[in-house]
């Protein structure tokens, strides 16, 4: 069975967002939305590196741990998806909201930490499994 010790988070989430504008909160989004796209390639990356023959002879359980791995990026790559599409609508309505109302800017300030928190998450687990992946490919990679 392939064990993966974790990182641990070096803090919890925290908002910051009562001391922003929304041009500023747009402007973190889209950040976010960027880290999103280039972390499918990154993601892909990983998948090809499982693909190809360059794993030591006789590791126990290589083809489980492999499955496992794929398995983990591809539900890495689910959620990738999801959360870009998310961000990207909250972008386009707060594009709309801006110059308007002032209840319809705390609306999507309000929202904004619940995206905030779902990509401090994200990037949680994507580090751990960065860390459980490097580690286990480090033992098992031919030199």
């Amino acid at each position: 069975m392939l064990t993966i010790k974790h990182m641990e988070p070096q803090q919890g989430y925290k908002s910051f967002r009562g001391a922003k504008s929304l041009e500023e909160l747009q402007y973190n989004l889209t950040k976010h939305l960027v880290w999103l796209r280039d972390l499918k390639f990154e993601l892909e990356f990983y998948m090809a590196i499982l693909d190809r023959p360059i794993f030591k002879n006789n590791i126990m359980n290589l083809f489980e741990n492999l499955s496992r791995l794929k398995k983990d990026i591809s539900q890495l790559e689910d959620k990738r998806m999801v959360l870009f599409h998310q961000i990207s609508s909250r972008l386009k309505h707060m594009k709309k909201a801006k110059g308007q109302d002032n209840d319809l800017s705390q609306l999507f300030k309000d929202n904004y930490d619940d995206a905030e928190k779902e990509m401090f998450n994200f990037s949680d687990k994507i580090s751990n499994f960065k860390f459980g992946f490097f580690q286990y490919m480090q033992s098992v990679i031919n030199q």
